[in-house]
């Protein structure tokens, strides 16, 4: 099996009209999301390889969702815009986590600057 690298979950209503908020079409729920990190996790070797999420316009996506993501070995890149529902503080715990992310990578590397991978937060958002 390869390794999963890069996995992007965007609601197709969301990336054809970003500013248009659609609660009542959300594609993913935290049940679902603790359901793909709970799959992600048995699956991994015991090399932990970097993971690119994005679960853009995954509107019904609240705290338990992000408290499933932190459960995740390594994110290095989340993408959450259109998650409406999700909090300054849980899109703080997410930063921290690509960070960590960002910084094994580094590591392993012999590189010694943690940069942030990558965050994309939408304008009008707060952070």
């Amino acid at each position: 099996m390869l390794p999963l690298r890069e996995l992007a979950l965007d609601s197709h209503a969301y990336r054809q009209q970003p500013s248009m908020p659609r609660p009542q079409f959300s594609h993913l729920d935290n049940e679902g999301v603790k359901g793909l990190v709970d799959s992600i996790c048995s699956r991994m070797r015991s090399d932990m390889m970097p993971l690119k999420l994005s679960l853009c316009g995954g509107t019904a996506l609240k705290q338990e969702a992000v408290s499933a993501l932190l459960r995740l070995p390594m994110l290095t890149a989340i993408e959450t815009g259109g998650c409406i529902k999700l909090t300054p503080m849980d899109r703080m715990r997410l930063v921290a986590k690509v960070k960590a992310g960002q910084g094994m990578l580094d590591n392993r590397a012999g590189g010694g600057i943690n940069a942030l991978a990558s965050l994309r937060v939408p304008h009008g958002h707060a952070l």
